[in-house]
């Protein structure tokens, strides 16, 4: 059984709502000790806790590894070395970093020991000094000549593929010699076939799946797919296609059962195919539909110029618009994105970049355009304005959602000194950017803080699972939480929203809900397992919220504001509290947090103003609320 990457969260598969175990598994009969399960609305089974002591930080460190920021053609030492449009980025088997300068029509290569050399192109600056003439000339790779090369890829070989853009062809550079592979730049066109008698016309992109087949951005023309065999064919695409990527991904939205995915990019989305037959299996906006939540609001995301996997189920991207580097997550259902380097300024490229390293929420960049992930994990960018290579380092990648089978979950129990909390929930778990917004998160930090240190240190796992109700949320924590493998279970009752939304009514259905608590208490009590029942409102159940989140957003129509009346709010609160109190479970209500926060004289938005989740404000109300409830069973 392989190990989840670092930090990473662990997701419960299920299939409707049957949760199952894996056949002779023993799972959790070590396993770790506590769990918050929060939410009916959308579960997940995960871990977010398991980590170093000190955690990767949610803004990654950016820092220059090459180039001196001066134009220039210049080789040597990484400090002092000098580049004038780097666009593209591939790494090599043996770990350099090759480095396409389009201005310079050159292949260069930044070594494991920080030397940068060319690796083919010539050419004399021009008297302007801004860039080298382009050419064309196969032969010795020093003595070679490309026109605006624009994509790099490497195959397993080590061959290095350069998508040579104004020579409209894909030129190989093997052992020191450059040869044309496909394409002509006397020749224009879309034609399909074998490799000596294809066109192609202004190839930018270039990216290898595993069976060896290369695919080619060729904007006018589409997606080319180019086999081992020699045979070219067309993925036609709705718009012209920039950039390509050839990720695996596991069991989601588009490989049900894990696979290979074809990424493409252009001016408004990032698209999704599968490699092998081109059919379209997923598009996602990236400039109007699909917008990324900044606590209380939208943002537009930029284009994609450049792609690099980074996870089985996220990659990152260089928004030149923005002049920044985004985190996007692919999960089962919704989409996850985050900056990681240079807060976005909206066209920015209307203004100037700026160069500054430091931490990714201070760093700045000029024009990002190559992405490419780095041997041990960190994230390279071809900063082409700023005429450097930059590298952002490790980051919390626990927003991160890795879809895990059952008996993929750790089975071995923590340290002696470790407290480790799941946190089981809704959507409203992670509607944040960094682990340390979220509710998991601060709820991490609120036990971990030196007021109420009663442990080395606290982990949280987050429990998070997609189109469950309430009964079978219960059934999760009795299947998979009750056998003696968690300290305690903290359970968050759905708000009026979630309740509603799942078709669920006060009179019929509570009752049930009732008396399945009444059976999980009993089931964790026999292994001595507290059992504690979260509630706190909706945007609907808080006065003075509701106009914040029913403002409409884009592509949506304004809602309805008069979707419950004060007597509905009260009758469910108090038909919540009853039922909670006669299960016998512990109750944290975070009602009066809430009312106490809204009725301040500066209060501000407790919900946001695009959905349902809680804010910022709100998520810390809730997390705090649940840390100070359990400390006192956690002190014993």
């Amino acid at each position: 059984m392989s190990k989840p990457a670092h930090g990473s969260a662990m997701f419960l598969a299920a299939r409707g709502n049957s949760l199952r175990k894996r056949p002779g598994s023993s799972l959790y009969a070590t396993g770790f000790r506590v769990a918050v399960c929060c939410g009916v609305l959308n579960f997940v089974l995960g871990i977010g806790g398991l980590r170093a002591a000190v955690p990767p930080p949610s803004n990654p460190q950016v820092n220059t590894i090459a180039g001196s920021g001066e134009s220039g053609v210049r080789d040597g030492r990484a400090a002092q070395s000098q580049f004038l449009e780097p666009v593209a980025l591939a790494y090599g088997r043996e770990g350099q970093l090759f480095i396409v300068d389009r201005a310079a029509q050159r292949v260069r290569a930044l070594s494991v020991d920080g030397k940068v050399t060319t690796v083919a192109g010539s050419g004399l600056l021009l008297l302007s000094g801004l860039g080298v003439a382009g050419g064309y000339r196969d032969g010795l790779a020093m003595q070679a000549r490309f026109n605006e090369p624009s994509g790099i890829a490497v195959n397993r070989k080590g061959d290095i593929f350069v998508a040579d853009t104004k020579n409209h062809c894909v030129r190989m550079i093997r052992h020191g010699i450059v040869t044309t592979f496909v394409g002509r730049p006397s020749e224009v066109g879309d034609r399909d076939g074998q490799l000596n008698n294809a066109t192609l016309e202004d190839p930018r992109s270039l990216s290898f799946d595993s069976d060896g087949d290369l695919f080619v951005a060729d904007p006018p023309n589409g997606i080319r797919k180019i086999t081992p065999a020699g045979t070219v064919s067309t993925i036609r695409t709705k718009e012209p296609v920039v950039a390509v990527l050839v990720a695996k991904f596991r069991a989601g939205p588009f490989r049900p059962t894990g696979g290979e995915v074809l990424l493409a990019s252009d001016v408004d989305t990032i698209t999704a195919y599968d490699p092998s037959s081109g059919s379209l299996l997923r598009e996602i906006s990236t400039t109007f539909n699909f917008v990324t939540p900044l606590r209380e609001g939208y943002i537009s995301i930029g284009p994609a110029a450049s792609l690099a996997a980074i996870t089985e189920d996220s990659i990152v991207y260089t928004d030149p618009l923005y002049r920044t580097i985004r985190w996007l997550v692919l999960p089962a259902v919704s989409t996850y994105v985050r900056t990681l380097g240079a807060e976005p300024l909206e066209n920015a490229a209307e203004f100037g970049g700026a160069f500054r390293d430091g931490p990714g929420n201070v760093a700045t960049f000029v024009a990002p355009m190559g992405v490419a992930k780095a041997p041990d994990g960190s994230i390279v960018v071809a900063d082409s304005g700023a005429k450097r290579i930059r590298r952002l380092g490790k980051f919390d990648l626990r927003n991160g959602q890795t879809t895990l089978a059952v008996g993929d979950l750790p089975q071995s129990a923590p340290p002696a000194n470790e407290y480790r909390i799941a946190l089981v929930g809704s959507s409203d778990l992670d509607a944040a950017h960094a682990w340390n917004d979220t509710i998991p998160g601060i709820l991490e930090s609120e036990l971990g803080s030196e007021k109420r240190k009663l442990h080395e240190r606290y982990s949280i796992w987050p429990v998070r699972r997609e189109g469950i109700g309430p009964l079978a949320a219960l059934d999760l924590i009795d299947t998979y939480l009750s056998a003696g493998t968690v300290d305690m279970v903290v359970f968050c009752f759905p708000n009026q929203v979630q309740f509603t939304s799942q078709g669920l009514k006060l009179e019929g259905d509570l009752p049930k809900i009732t008396e399945r608590m009444k059976e999980t208490k009993a089931a964790l009590l026999r292994n001595r397992i507290p059992f504690y029942v979260v509630t706190y409102p909706g945007p609907y159940d808080v006065p003075g919220e509701m106009n914040y989140a029913l403002l409409p957003a884009p592509g949506r129509e304004a809602q309805d504001l008069n979707i419950w009346d004060p007597m509905m709010i009260q009758e469910y609160h108090d038909a919540v509290m009853r039922a909670i109190r006669s299960s016998g479970a512990t109750l944290i209500n975070v009602w009066p947090d809430f009312y106490a926060y809204r009725s301040s004289r500066f209060a501000r938005p407790l919900f946001g103003a695009w959905d349902h989740h809680p804010s910022a404000i709100g998520m810390a109300l809730i997390a705090k609320s649940i840390a100070r409830s359990i400390s006192p069973a956690i002190s014993k």
